[in-house]
């Protein structure tokens, strides 16, 4: 009953684990995004080091905008990259001016973070902490400013929304390659059949019924007709 107990326990934790982690990935132009939410901190990963195409020349980041996570009370920046000490949250939409007005942590169902360019590099990762009931941790839609080294835009916003996928734990079984079906019958190799036609194994040189009792009749005749010869 105590291993019972313990082992329905785990099972309870690890699908709450897999239940509040949620990570999606996208890349354009080079550039890859990672998101990761943890119950309602969402951690989200740039790794912009190969970008190319439209953001080939792109050399920093101007902000960072975040929504289509529900609706929250407050949001908070848990870390950033270096840089990023002096740049604002706000509730404003991102667009290619870039994020105006300066309502810090207000409420809200989008996000910007945003200020003095940082240069863009692999590994810039950021945590946001969201508070608030309507909070949904699925989905972010995810939008960046990137600027050439005057500060100007450059290539998209990107506008995406990061699909989720489970995380996978450390107690998840592996997962194996599928087994092949397997024939439900075993072929045999042919074998040479000596059997006549409409005619049984091992019968084949057995003479019928039949065909003995004419022989034994034809025997009889050729008998009698020398007997009668014989007396003549």
């Amino acid at each position: 009953m105590t291993m019972t107990f313990r082992m329905t326990a785990l099972a309870a934790l690890l699908g709450a684990t897999t239940m509040t982690a949620q990570a999606g990935v996208l890349t354009l132009d080079g550039v890859t995004f990672t998101s990761n939410w943890n119950s309602n901190v969402l951690t989200l990963e740039i790794d912009a080091a190969n970008r190319s195409g439209g953001w080939s020349d792109a050399t920093g980041l101007a902000a960072l905008a975040i929504k289509g996570v529900g609706t929250y009370s407050s949001v908070s920046v848990g870390s950033a990259p270096g840089g990023t000490g002096a740049w604002k949250l706000s509730t404003s939409e991102l667009k290619a001016s870039g994020c105006s007005g300066t309502s810090n942590g207000a409420a809200g169902s989008r996000m910007c973070f945003y200020g003095q360019q940082i240069a863009l590099a692999d590994d810039m990762v950021f945590k946001f902490t969201f508070d608030g009931a309507a909070v949904t941790p699925v989905d972010p839609h995810v939008k960046v400013e990137f600027v050439d080294a005057q500060g100007r835009k450059v290539g998209s916003l990107l506008s995406q929304t990061l699909p989720p996928s489970p995380v996978k734990t450390a107690g998840d079984p592996p997962v194996l390659p599928p087994t092949p079906d397997l024939p439900t019958t075993v072929p045999v190799a042919d074998v040479p059949d000596d059997t006549p036609a409409g005619g049984d194994a091992g019968s084949a040189n057995v003479p019928e019924p039949r065909s003995i009792a004419l022989l034994l009749g034809g025997l009889g005749l050729m008998g009698v007709t020398l007997r009668r010869r014989g007396g003549r």
